[in-house]
């Protein structure tokens, strides 16, 4: 009799667990309003990358593509290597068919005079939350985010200081910005 008892409160657990996965395990919501970018602050005819040194001395290589409807995609971070083979994978679609199914990549940006804000999710956090990046635009081919953080209950938290400067580089094959996460 007992073991009929723990199964079925195990069967109930289990099913219980499952029905609710997307409630305990929902990702964050943007915050920030995704709006068609018309202004002339920055370039968006290629993508912006910045560099920096990991932990073990290894150089990476961050890109990001900003498109007109507002969306961003972040690309992959590559070991510095050749930027032909980078740019490549992104001109023949086969980054883009690897990742594009990754909400990650994706979030919106919005530009307020020379104000730049970001927003996407974090795979490293449960969850997937959202983080904004906050920076400063310094030329139409150059901006810098000094900071990241998160918003709960409309409270900046887990702020971060960033030194982040983007450059543009002009690439006329920008991949897609369909996709389902930004809508």
């Amino acid at each position: 009799m007992m073991k009929i008892k723990y199964t079925t409160i195990s069967l109930f657990l289990i099913l219980f667990l499952t029905s609710c996965e997307k409630w305990f395990w929902q990702p964050d919501k943007l915050h920030l309003e995704k709006k068609a970018y018309t202004g002339s602050e920055l370039r968006i005819d290629g993508y912006y990358y910045y560099e920096w040194i990991s932990d073990k001395k290894e150089k990476y290589i961050g890109h990001l593509f900003l498109y007109k409807n507002g969306i961003i995609l972040e690309g992959a971070y590559f070991l510095s290597s050749d930027s032909t083979e980078i740019e490549f994978n992104y001109r023949n679609g086969s980054w883009l068919e690897q990742n594009k199914n990754y909400m990650w990549n994706w979030g919106v940006f919005n530009i307020d005079n020379l104000a730049i804000k970001y927003e996407s999710w974090s795979p490293f956090d449960l969850g997937d939350p959202v983080y904004i990046y906050e920076g400063e635009i310094l030329n139409d081919t150059t901006f810098f985010i000094s900071k990241s953080y998160r918003l709960k209950r409309g409270k900046e938290k887990d702020i971060t200081q960033l030194e982040r400067l983007y450059h543009f580089k002009q690439f006329s094959s920008k991949p897609d910005s369909t996709n389902v996460f930004v809508k």
